[in-house]
C-alpha cells in the first residue's frame, strides 16, 4: 500500500510543467516504536493488569510540509499507530490455577503538527524536529479473558523530538531517517497515571513538487 501511494503522488506531479522546487513536500512515514514504560493498571477492586509493551509496534501514514524560510519548515498529515501491549492478568478472588497473558488491542489515528529546522541543507543534510500530536482512539480496547480496564481516554495528546538526516536522491526525492522520542501527557486511562514513552526510528520518503 505505501508503495502504491508514493508512485501515485510521483506520478500525478510528473505532469507538471516543473522548472524550480516549490515550498511544498508531501511523502510517507513509517516509524517502528519501541515503549519505554510498563505499568500495574487495576481493572477492578480485584482485577490487576501488568502491562509489557508488546512485541510489534508502529506508526504510519501520510505527511505533508511547507517551507516557511529557508532551512525551516512546518507539517502536518494523518497517521495510524498500533499502540498495543501485553498483559498478565491477576485476580486476587479468582481460582485462576495459571497466569492469564493476553493481549490489548490499543490503535490510533494521530495528527501531527510539528516544525523541522534544517541544520544542515545540502543533499546530505541533518534536521532537528519536534511538534505535538492528538490521537483519537479508533476502536474498542478489549481483552481475550474478559476483564475490564479502567475508562479509557478517547483523545490523547503528546509531544515529540527527533534528531535526523536526510538524502535527496533524486529530482525532487527526499529521503529521511531520524531517531524519536515521544511522551504522551495525557493519562491514557483515567485516574492510572498510566502515560506512553516511546522511542523510534522514523523513515520517511518525500517529494518536493516543482513549480514553474
Amino acid at each position: 500500500v505505501t508503495i502504491i501511494l508514493l508512485f501515485t503522488a510521483l506520478t500525478s506531479f510528473s505532469q507538471v510543467d516543473r522548472e524550480k522546487p516549490g515550498p511544498w513536500k508531501i511523502g510517507l512515514m513509517f516509524s517502528p516504536d519501541f515503549y519505554l514504560t510498563s505499568s500495574n493498571v487495576f481493572g477492578s477492586s480485584v482485577i490487576e493488569y501488568e502491562l509489557e509493551p508488546s512485541e510489534f509496534t508502529f506508526t504510519t501514514g501520510i505527511v505533508g510540509l511547507y517551507t516557511l524560510y529557508p532551512g525551516l519548515d512546518i507539517g502536518s498529515g494523518i497517521t495510524y499507530s498500533k499502540k498495543d501491549y501485553t498483559s498478565e492478568l491477576f485476580c486476587y478472588t479468582c481460582d485462576l490455577g495459571y497466569d492469564v497473558i493476553e493481549p490489548i488491542q490499543q490503535r490510533f489515528v494521530e495528527i501531527p503538527l510539528f516544525v523541522r529546522y534544517r541544520i544542515v541543507d545540502n543533499k546530505v543534510g541533518v534536521y532537528v524536529e519536534t511538534g505535538l500530536s492528538g490521537s483519537y482512539l479508533a476502536g474498542d480496547i478489549s481483552t481475550e479473558f474478559g476483564g475490564e480496564l479502567p475508562r479509557t481516554n478517547d483523545f490523547l495528546f503528546s509531544a515529540h523530538l527527533g534528531l535526523g538526516a536526510n538524502l535527496v536522491v533524486g529530482e525532487g526525492i527526499n529521503i529521511g531517517l531520524a531517531p524519536t522520542y515521544r511522551r504522551t501527557f495525557t493519562e491514557f486511562y483515567k485516574g492510572s497515571g498510566f502515560r506512553f514513552n516511546s522511542f523510534g526510528i522514523t523513515t520517511s520518503v518525500t517529494y518536493q513538487i516543482l513549480t514553474k
